[in-house]
């Protein structure tokens, strides 16, 4: 079976996905990272998501330490936001 274009492009998009969180978990302390739900690069941003509310608001504290290196490693992001994502 070959691999349609779209299979290709959600491919590459989870291994963005899977690198950003690699990157950040490596750089946040051990205990903010075991509560990164995910990570997504939109337009300009890097999105952040914690699985609550409380760990949310650690996170985007260590993100605003972290945003120059964020934007360096990717000179089209401007800024980095944390939001909550409950685990399913």
């Amino acid at each position: 079976m070959e691999r349609g274009p779209k299979l290709s492009q959600f491919n590459d998009i989870a291994a963005v996905q899977r690198r950003w969180t690699q990157w950040l978990c490596a750089r946040l302390p051990p205990e903010l990272s075991g509560h990164i739900v995910s990570v997504v690069v939109g337009v300009g941003e890097l999105v952040v998501f914690a699985d609550s509310a409380a760990w949310c608001t650690r996170v985007r504290y260590a993100l605003a330490a972290l945003e120059t290196e964020i934007c360096a490693q990717d000179p089209s992001l401007r800024r980095a936001r944390a939001r909550v994502q409950l685990r399913a």
